[in-house]
C-alpha cells in the first residue's frame, strides 16, 4: 500500500499516469513470465543425433515403466550397458535418413524421433494419428566409454 501510494504521488501532486504504468510493467512482467519461458521443441536431423550419441555414454529414464538405463553408443553401431543398474544389454543402434534414432532388438527395431526441448535431449514416439508421446529423455553425455560397458 505505502509502494503504491509513494508512486501514485509526483512531488507531492497526485498523479493519474502512476497507476496506468505500474499496470501496464505488471502485465508486461506477466506476460514475459507466462510466455517467454515457453521453448518450441526442435526435432533433431540425422547429422545432428549421430553427433549427439556416437562414441558416447549416455544416461536416460524410460516414462511410462519408469526404467533408467546408461548405455555406450559405439561408432560401430552397438549399443552395450545396464539397465536399472544391474540388466545388462546389447543391442544395435543406427541413426535412419530422417534422423530418428533406431534401436535394434533381437528381430525388433524401432526408430523414434528425437528432440531438443530447452536444456533436455527426448526421444519421442509418434503415432499413426501424428500424436507425439515423450518415451524417454537422455542426459549425461559423456564421450568415451568410461564404464567399459
Amino acid at each position: 500500500m505505502y509502494l503504491f501510494n509513494f508512486l501514485n504521488t509526483c512531488n507531492g501532486e497526485k498523479s493519474v499516469k502512476q497507476p496506468l504504468i505500474i499496470k501496464s510493467i505488471l502485465f508486461a512482467g506477466f506476460i514475459s513470465f507466462s510466455f517467454g519461458s515457453a521453448v518450441a521443441d526442435e526435432e533433431l536431423n540425422a547429422e545432428e543425433v549421430k553427433a549427439l550419441f556416437s562414441g558416447k555414454t549416455v544416461s536416460w529414464v524410460q516414462h511410462k515403466k519408469g526404467h533408467t538405463g546408461t548405455g555406450y553408443f559405439a561408432p560401430d553401431g552397438k549399443l552395450t550397458g545396464l539397465r536399472n543398474g544391474t540388466d545388462k544389454f546389447q543391442y544395435g543402434w543406427s541413426v535412419n535418413d530422417d534422423g530418428h534414432l533406431c534401436i535394434e532388438k533381437s528381430s525388433e527395431t524401432n526408430c523414434r524421433v528425437i528432440e531438443k526441448s530447452g536444456d533436455e535431449i527426448r526421444k519421442i514416439k509418434v503415432k499413426p494419428n501424428g500424436k507425439r508421446i515423450h518415451i524417454m529423455t537422455y542426459s549425461d553425455f559423456v564421450d568415451g566409454n568410461p564404464n567399459n560397458f
